[in-house]
């Protein structure tokens, strides 16, 4: 009688690996891109849309959601979104000249609020649709 042992698991590749790595320094220049937009408004009218807070919110949920699918590893978004924090701090923080590029106002705070509690949020979702 013999015992059934296990397949051998595949290892991660070079290839993967590499990808890995990049994720986090693309989080971050995601995050010094997107930090200009927060602040954009077209008035319709007497109504402003912040346009760009929409545009930054999208780009960041799926700059997210796409590593996690694509390699089927949550820490692939951990990574990015660590990244995003980093320089989203950066430039929360004033120069030395004290210039703000993230300035006090509701579409900053909207911007960093919903890019922390919805990337967590997309990086605890499963990678696949119906996988554990």
């Amino acid at each position: 009688m013999s015992v059934p042992t296990a397949e051998p698991t595949a290892g991660p590749t070079a290839g993967r690996l590499i990808l890995l790595l990049l994720l986090m320094p693309g989080g971050f220049l995601l995050g010094l891109v997107m930090g200009f937009y927060p602040q954009a408004i077209v008035r319709i009218g007497p109504v402003p849309l912040p346009w760009g807070l929409v545009l930054s919110i999208v780009v960041v949920a799926l700059a997210v959601r796409l590593p996690v699918r694509l390699l089927r590893t949550r820490l692939a978004g951990v990574l990015v979104l660590i990244g995003w924090g980093i320089a989203s701090i950066a430039l929360a923080l004033p120069t030395p000249d004290g210039d703000l590029i993230l300035a006090d106002g509701w579409q900053t705070y909207a911007y960093l609020t919903a890019g922390v509690l919805l990337g967590g949020f997309l990086v605890a979702l499963p990678p696949r649709a119906g996988s554990a």
